[in-house]
């Protein structure tokens, strides 16, 4: 008979004992696993609404740059100035329906949008990319600038 093996079929302490740690480890990763998947979906969700508010956001600042331009369109119109005044309230309407849009637009739909365009019309894609950098630097700025 082997030391480990004292009786047919019983384990011997040490054997006890290592199947207890085996298990007792097993039990622990399960845990530690349960608990990363937790905290990934806590901060998938937290990022998520963070995005999501900041897409709100946006929508209402772009929304008050259509009003504004929409306002000049007005001004130009009726300082006689027509063609630059119909030019402007065509960008407003434009700009209107791109603010509209990002109101109901969600992250995950927002995604595929973009990655469609890029594929379809690149050029479109990186100058729309280039001007929503801009207006965000533009934001940042302001932002900035109201806190000194």
């Amino acid at each position: 008979m082997s030391q480990q093996h004292t009786h047919r079929g019983k384990e011997s302490p040490a054997d006890e004992v290592r199947a207890a740690i085996s298990e007792a480890a097993h039990e622990a990763e399960t845990a530690a696993q349960q608990a990363l998947n937790a905290a990934k979906s806590r901060i998938t969700e937290g990022a998520l609404a963070y995005v999501d508010g900041k897409r709100a956001e946006m929508a209402g600042e772009v929304n008050a740059l259509s009003r504004a331009l929409d306002h000049t369109a007005d001004a130009l119109s009726d300082e006689g100035f027509g063609t630059a005044a119909v030019i402007t309230s065509i960008g407003a309407t434009q700009i209107s329906k791109v603010a509209d849009e990002l109101g109901d637009l969600t992250f995950s739909n927002a995604l595929d949008k973009a990655s469609a365009l890029s594929r379809e019309r690149p050029a479109l894609f990186y100058g729309g990319a280039l001007a929503i950098g801009l207006l965000i630097g533009g934001l940042a700025q302001r932002s900035l600038q109201g806190h000194d």
